[in-house]
């Protein structure tokens, strides 16, 4: 239900949240690094259901000066229920440059369709 689900910016105290629904991040100090540095830059942006985070995006300007979401993610079982696309929305609206750009793995059929959409 989308009713019950908002994005709001990051805050450097949400890292330890996000880092717990994060399955790369659970394994990955590259990832932690990533989350941490986001929220500490205000290029994060969390989404949350009743309150509790269930994925996020990361919003920066590094791709040549221009939007770029470096990070899409969504909590293992939520996938396939709208909080990426709602993210990804999110991350357009707020991009402050004309172009807007992402990237995948190959492997990732699931990224490639949603931006497919």
């Amino acid at each position: 239900m989308i009713s019950d689900r908002s994005i709001r910016k990051g805050l450097p105290n949400d890292a330890g949240a996000l880092i717990s629904i994060d399955h790369v991040a659970c394994v990955d100090s590259h990832r932690v690094i990533l989350i941490r540095r986001s929220l500490d830059e205000g290029t994060c942006f969390v989404c949350e259901m009743n309150g509790a985070p269930v994925g996020y995006a990361v919003l920066d300007y590094s791709f040549f000066e221009n939007g770029m979401i470096v990070m899409l993610y969504t909590k293992l079982e939520n996938r396939r229920s709208g909080i990426a696309s709602s993210l990804l929305k999110h991350c357009e609206m707020a991009c402050l440059t004309p172009k807007l750009f992402t990237s995948t793995n190959q492997s990732n059929r699931a990224m490639q369709s949603l931006l497919a959409k």
